[in-house]
């Protein structure tokens, strides 16, 4: 008997998970600027030791933000 307790399909994985997101509405980034009809950035990166302990970092940023993230990295 094969015990896995739903564990298949986990998701590893240190590359960011990056999407455009249009802000119809004002949202506010992980900075606390304000986003309103503007594109922003949702990246998301899920990390785990084992099996169960499994987390998501969530960030926003503006287009800026993004860009020079991207370009320091």
């Amino acid at each position: 008997m094969k015990r896995n307790f739903g564990l298949n399909n986990l998701r590893h994985s240190e590359q960011p998970e990056a999407k455009e997101i249009f802000a119809w509405i004002p949202t506010r980034v992980t900075s606390g600027k304000l986003v309103w009809f503007n594109y922003y950035w949702h990246v998301k990166v899920y990390t785990n030791v084992e099996p169960k302990h499994k987390w998501v970092m969530e960030t926003t940023y503006t287009q800026w933000e993004y860009f020079i993230k991207k370009l320091s990295s």
